[in-house]
């Protein structure tokens, strides 16, 4: 038995949508991956679109939802320094770097949490 948790997020009159399906009754605490997922999608079209403020925005959001405990204490996780590396790009002025690297810290900490809810998560 598969149950599948859906998100939805919005900004700038756009929506992302994300999911998640989950084996057995699932667990409400995955709920914060399907958002992470909407913003990641949200994010990755602004970016594409060229609104840069609002791809960076979405990437935060996402981020935040998903919150710190997103891997397993095995993982090897260098998203923090590339995070950093992300806010330098910022504060020189290079948004597009900025935002593009922070959407895949998003994408990167995603697929963490999955690995690490690997025995709950289908996809």
């Amino acid at each position: 038995m598969t149950q599948v948790v859906r998100e939805q997020r919005e900004r700038g009159g756009r929506r992302g949508d994300g999911e998640v399906v989950v084996r057995g009754p699932g667990d409400g605490d995955h709920a914060r991956l399907a958002a992470a997922r909407a913003w990641l999608e949200l994010g990755t079209r602004f970016l594409c679109a060229g609104e840069l403020e609002e791809a960076l925005a979405s990437a935060r959001d996402g981020l935040e939802e998903l919150g710190p405990r997103y891997a397993d204490s095995q993982a090897i996780d260098d998203t923090d320094l590339k995070l950093a590396a992300a806010e330098e790009q910022i504060e020189a002025g290079n948004l597009a770097d900025g935002a593009s690297v922070a959407l895949r810290v998003l994408e990167t900490r995603t697929r963490l949490y999955r690995d690490a809810h690997a025995d709950a998560i289908v996809r």
